[in-house]
């Protein structure tokens, strides 16, 4: 088991870029490494693995999830084995994949082995994700990029439409799906729901609902405004042009309006 853990870690030097934000991730340190070989014996069981959309309120949910029961979640980006290892259990996992194949490669080759069964994937109005997905760009990489190009370089419509298509429309087996609307207009009944799919006796913490999370926060900046593209068609009309032309059908059945 030690020498094919070895194998799978040859792996992760090909994984260069993150598909969520475009800067390097999932390599492990040296520290990380000896623990992933040493405990490869062991098989870590994760209740719930979370995938999502980028902007789409991941980091929200891990929050909100890891407050109410009092367990750090983790993300696989930045995953703490000397912290993993004192229960082998990970009550969230969260992970950036195109699709459930994806995930559980992801797994696969990252980390030591994991037993898995149920996932929850959320979606957003792609203008609003996309959007936020541009502004986040910009202030992560310091520069201004303009919206032809930002489209060109990490091309977030062929993300969308991939992980839509593989994730909602596919319709998986064991996979919870709601969208980040219904967490912003009902986060009460919608974190209820998240929470008594990983485990019915927890209680809910309301008070980490306006917690500031994720890895861009500035509170000059609105964040997680609904429908918003509405409101700034001028100041985004490259991307809303572009998104509803490539991703009209996917809107339409994912009940935005057009």
């Amino acid at each position: 088991m030690i020498f094919k853990n070895s194998i799978k870690t040859l792996f992760l030097r090909i994984n260069k870029k993150n598909l969520g934000y475009g800067k390097s991730k999932y390599t492990l340190s040296l520290r990380d490494f000896v623990i992933k070989l040493t405990q490869s014996k062991y098989e870590f069981e994760i209740d719930v693995v979370l995938c999502g959309f980028p902007r789409s309120g991941t980091h929200w949910i891990r929050n909100v999830i890891s407050k109410s029961l009092k367990k750090y979640c983790q993300t696989l980006e930045d995953i703490d084995y000397s912290l993993a290892i004192k229960q082998y259990h990970l009550p969230l996992l969260k992970i950036h994949a195109r699709s459930m194949l994806v995930a559980k490669l992801k797994m696969f080759f990252l980390m030591p082995p994991t037993k898995s069964k149920k996932y929850i994937y959320v979606y957003r109005d792609p203008r609003d994700a996309i959007i936020s997905l541009y502004n986040m760009y910009n202030i992560l990489k310091k520069e201004n990029l303009t919206q032809d190009k930002f489209l060109k370089l990490y091309d977030p419509i062929g993300q969308y439409f991939w992980e839509i298509n593989s994730w909602v429309l596919n319709k998986n087996k064991n996979t919870l799906l709601f969208n980040f609307e219904d967490l912003k207009f009902n986060p009460k009944k919608t974190f209820s729901e998240i929470l008594n799919y990983i485990d019915s006796n927890a209680n809910l913490n309301q008070n980490s609902f306006n917690e500031l999370v994720g890895q861009v926060e500035n509170n000059s900046r609105v964040k997680g405004v609904l429908f918003g593209w509405k409101d700034s068609y001028s100041s985004y009309k490259t991307l809303i042009d572009e998104i509803n032309l490539k991703l009209s059908n996917e809107i339409k059945l994912l009940g935005y309006d057009e």
